[in-house]
């Protein structure tokens, strides 16, 4: 069995971008309040400006000389923008406050519901370790902020994935300019998705108020890119049960982690050759696959629990947020779903054509074979 380097690197990787998370999650904001959902604008602008004018200077001075409100709320972390909110909120109807109850609600089942339609980890690690088109990976992956999560101690074979059954429906092999076409149209709709992504939770953090984290406006986006680390934990999984040849490695060969290092450069060759290639026009698709060792179990478990635990993290968030109407959180969840189904379409797209790539190099392998027996029998016959 080969060994497994790869493992051993990326979760320095995860670190590193969990520490630039935990760093970014204190960065406030003063732009806050300036604009607002369009069910509401009229409403909260009228409010700010005929009762809340003073709260909100001291807000954008970061002035904290004002006791803490402790009965309504307050603490150290929101001592100078509980007293605005709470302005805002007193001089809010029954009627709007209704609307934004019901927001929450509609807003708090988003990450669940994005995860039902997301891609599991398996499908997004395939893309980069057998697919060989990492770029791509990297952005479905953050253009589709929810991560699908099985039950826990169940895993799926990558390997099954990417043998299929003879029912899949057989895709056509494009080439020349459709094949460009064809990429040029995954990453122009891959980007528009991450975009999105972005833009919407760029928009809730600076539009909206979450009570459970009122110092900072990065909340929704902090949620979106943690994404990031469970992509990155799930390349670590599923790499530890299959591993693509070349570039330098040959099927079954047993490499070391100097050898893993020496082999960084043809991979990347490689894997220029077929970032912008539809995956259904790849030749010789090998793989190697490895038994579930303790380590494999661990982590998948982890990963697992991190999955629910980020499902848990977004939907606290999402149902924390404030003056958002019911039309402007359909809205939002529309977008959202946008973008997931959309990197969702393209990513089972390549795993179809990865799947034939796959099962089209082995019949041809299976064909040699069978070809040499034949001539061997002719041979000893004679």
């Amino acid at each position: 069995m080969a060994s497994q380097p790869f493992p051993r690197v990326m979760p320095t990787l995860a670190l590193l971008v969990a520490m630039h998370v935990t760093a970014v999650v204190a960065w406030p904001s003063m732009d806050r309040f300036e604009s607002w959902y369009p069910q509401y604008r009229t409403t909260f602008e009228t409010i700010m400006r005929q009762n809340c004018t003073g709260f909100l200077k001291a807000y954008r001075s970061g002035d904290y000389s004002n006791e803490i409100d402790y009965v309504g709320g307050g603490d150290e972390h929101s001592q100078n923008i509980q007293p605005l909110v709470q302005c805002l909120l007193e001089n809010t109807s029954e009627y709007v406050k209704t609307s934004m109850s019901a927001s929450q609600v509609l807003l708090g089942v988003t990450p669940t519901i994005l995860s039902i339609l997301g891609a599991s980890v398996e499908e997004s690690a395939l893309l980069y370790i057998v697919g060989r088109r990492p770029f791509l990976a990297w952005i479905l992956a953050l253009g589709s902020p929810s991560l699908y999560f099985n039950r826990a101690f169940e895993y799926r074979n990558p390997h099954e994935i990417i043998q299929g059954h003879n029912e899949h429906l057989p895709q056509h092999r494009p080439g020349g300019w459709k094949s460009a076409g064809i990429v040029c149209l995954e990453y122009l709709l891959a980007m528009a998705s991450v975009t999105n992504i972005a833009v919407q939770t760029w928009e809730l953090g600076l539009q909206t108020f979450s009570s459970v984290w009122p110092e900072t406006f990065l909340a929704p986006s902090v949620w979106a890119v943690l994404r990031v680390i469970l992509h990155l934990l799930g390349m670590v999984l599923v790499r530890m049960r299959i591993r693509r040849n070349g570039g330098g490695i040959k099927s079954g060969q047993q490499i070391s982690f100097w050898r893993w290092c020496q082999t960084v450069f043809p991979r990347c060759r490689d894997a220029c050759t077929t970032e912008f290639r539809p995956c259904v026009t790849q030749d010789d698709v090998s793989v190697d696959t490895f038994k579930e060792t303790k380590r494999f179990l661990c982590l998948a478990w982890l990963l697992h629990t991190l999955s629910v635990a980020h499902i848990l993290y977004g939907t606290l968030i999402f149902s924390s947020l404030s003056f958002i109407g019911t039309r402007d959180a359909t809205m939002v969840l529309g977008r959202f779903m946008a973008s997931v189904l959309c990197c969702r379409v393209i990513l089972m797209y390549e795993i179809a054509g990865c799947r034939q790539a796959y099962r089209r190099s082995n019949d041809d392998v299976v064909t040699v074979v069978q070809q040499v027996v034949s001539g061997k029998r002719v041979r000893e016959m004679w």
